[in-house]
């Protein structure tokens, strides 16, 4: 299943690795997004996360070095509501952890920050989608269904 997935960030005045240019309004960060298929329990898109409501689910990402904690956009990690599509591929979520709320950590030795994402317990039943959005306007979406 798919489990790499990549997003550019890169500095304003400067291509991002797709090519794209960047604006000037972007933070001044130059790295690369990538979730590595070994660091990461949520897999990315098309493929839907199955999960308990109300656990925690770590969701693991690098951004090139510690670039703080202020590396989502305002209003961000989001979630949304999503239609159920019978015929996607769902996959068990493999780690969640014990957490009171979502939280922001970073590890030096794996140049990976982990965002520990709090569920919540009435969404039994429903499909949503994480949003995380970076200040130049890069994101990264997973599905979840929630038993």
């Amino acid at each position: 299943m798919p489990r790499r997935s990549r997003i550019d960030v890169a500095s304003p005045g400067k291509e991002a690795a797709s090519g794209a240019p960047v604006s000037a309004s972007a933070p001044s960060v130059s790295a690369s997004y990538c979730a590595p298929a070994s660091r990461d329990p949520v897999n990315n898109l098309p493929v839907i996360n199955l999960a308990k409501a109300g656990s925690a689910i770590p969701v693991k990402f690098q951004l090139g070095g510690n670039r703080g904690f202020s590396i989502f956009a305002a209003g961000y990690p989001k979630t949304q509501a999503i239609a159920c599509d019978p015929n996607a591929v769902v996959d068990g979520v493999e780690q969640t952890v014990t957490a009171g709320g979502s939280s922001l950590q970073y590890d030096a030795g794996s140049n990976m920050y982990t965002y520990v994402w709090k569920t919540d317990g009435a969404w039994s039943g429903t499909c949503r989608q994480l949003v995380l959005k970076f200040p130049n306007g890069s994101t990264r979406r997973a599905d979840f269904k929630f038993k």
